[in-house]
């Protein structure tokens, strides 16, 4: 390579090496490859005089240096990056991991994935899916968690390395998925936990339907116990009056005796009968007040 194909060479590399600084954008491989091709070029080169020998090889030197700054700056700037991406891709994973089943959600899934619908585990599912839904609160509490490793990666994906971000991306996406099933899950043995207590309720007012037959029917018979208990009583009052009566019209003492026996046995016929209608009337009004 003559001296003047190199000087052109020179300038051209200049030219070039000084564009790629102030775009900031350059194709600094084969930039180095023309310095390669430049510095041997000196090695075969002979220059008319030393003076553009020097100015040749100094404009080179400048723009070489220009180069390995442009690097060295580059180098610093991926470092850095590396090490900012590093750190929001282990924020990230740490919202992912957060957004992980809890220990209580845990054990729940597993008793519902065996199906299990006993009294014991329907108790516990009225607990779960009660006024405070632990369940829920914990489904809610991991969205927010990968909501926010989201809006994260969102806002930091500059900062950010390729493959930190297909990481941190590639985690967001899994755990989405877990949370999602998750979710499922929780809809799924909810609807069982409602449909249980539909039953459980309808077996209540079902029984509470038959007790309340049942009272009724008691309520009938004792009714129709009190109404022959009445007729008793009434029949009892009349004989009474009748033996009274006799008694007024006996014909000797012997006879008046044997009245007084009777009306004494009518009398304790009476009392007995009217305790009896007592007592059911007691009963009907205790039956009518529960219900």
């Amino acid at each position: 390579m003559d001296s003047s194909e190199l000087e052109r060479r020179i300038e051209r590399l200049s030219s070039t090496v000084s564009a790629a600084v102030s775009s900031g954008r350059g194709d600094w491989k084969a930039i180095w490859s023309d310095i390669k091709l430049i510095g041997r070029g000196f090695k075969g080169s002979d220059f008319p005089d030393r003076e553009r020998r020097e100015v040749a090889w100094t404009t080179f030197q400048n723009a070489v240096q220009v180069v390995k700054d442009q690097r060295e700056e580059s180098q610093a700037r991926r470092a850095q990056m590396a090490e900012g991406s590093g750190r929001h891709l282990r924020h990230i994973l740490q919202l992912v991991e957060a957004a992980g089943p809890g220990s209580d959600w845990a054990d729940l899934a597993m008793t519902l994935s065996t199906g299990g619908m006993s009294l014991l585990v329907r108790a516990g599912m009225d607990a779960v899916f009660g006024p405070t839904d632990e369940a829920r609160l914990s489904l809610d509490r991991r969205n927010r968690c990968l909501k926010d490793a989201g809006t994260y990666l969102k806002e930091h994906k500059e900062e950010m390395t390729g493959a930190d971000k297909a990481e941190a991306f590639a985690a967001i996406t899994a755990q989405r998925a877990n949370v999602q099933g998750d979710w499922a899950a929780y809809k799924e043995a909810q609807s069982r936990a409602y449909k249980a207590r539909q039953e459980r309720r309808q077996e209540k007012v079902e029984k509470q339907e038959r007790w309340r037959q049942g009272q009724h029917e008691f309520v009938d018979k004792l009714t129709e116990a009190l109404n022959r208990k009445s007729g008793q009583l009434e029949r009892a009052l009349s004989h009474l009056q009748d033996l009274y009566a006799k008694r007024s019209d006996a014909w000797s003492d012997s006879y008046r005796e044997r009245v007084d026996e009777w009306i004494y046995e009518a009398r304790g016929r009476i009392d007995s009968l009217g305790a009896a209608v007592s007592d059911i009337k007691d009963k009907i009004a205790e039956v009518n007040n529960r219900l």
